[in-house]
């Protein structure tokens, strides 16, 4: 916003000069204003916030796919220890292990990158013009 969408210092005379009609109508123009300037800015932080979970989504729906994976090689070390009782069933423990760690790692790593307040620029500013209106008409 700049120096003409509010009243200065400077201002204060012009501003006494002003019919109540005048007044109201500037009041009204500011706000709509700012009401324009706050839905453009509640929407570019919404579409953040939709990337940001469609990346956790893809995360989650990744560390899924890997603890199924998970689940289908303990299945076959399971056949192997059964099935031989030889040394194979390390080697199937093993990459079971490392396909476990892999989908926690992966799990961690997109439950950081959620969302976890939604909108705190949109809050911050509405909090601060109401505290700027309340100040203004008191």
């Amino acid at each position: 916003m700049n120096n003409k969408d509010y009243q200065n210092e400077n201002d204060k005379n012009t501003f006494e000069s002003m019919s109540v009609a005048q007044i109201f109508k500037r009041i009204k123009n500011q706000v709509f204003m700012l009401a324009k300037k706050e839905v453009t800015l509640a929407k570019e932080e919404a579409k953040e916030d939709l990337r940001r979970e469609l990346f956790t989504l893809k995360g989650i729906l990744i560390a899924a796919v890997l603890f199924l994976l998970t689940v289908c090689m303990l299945l076959v070390t399971l056949t192997f220890i059964l099935g031989n009782y030889v040394s194979l069933w390390v080697a199937g423990l093993i990459i079971t292990g490392v396909l476990l760690l892999a989908s926690l790692i992966v799990a961690a790593v997109a439950w950081k990158k959620r969302v976890t307040s939604a909108l705190p620029k949109t809050k911050k500013t509405i909090k601060k013009d109401i505290k700027i209106a309340k100040g203004r008409f008191a």
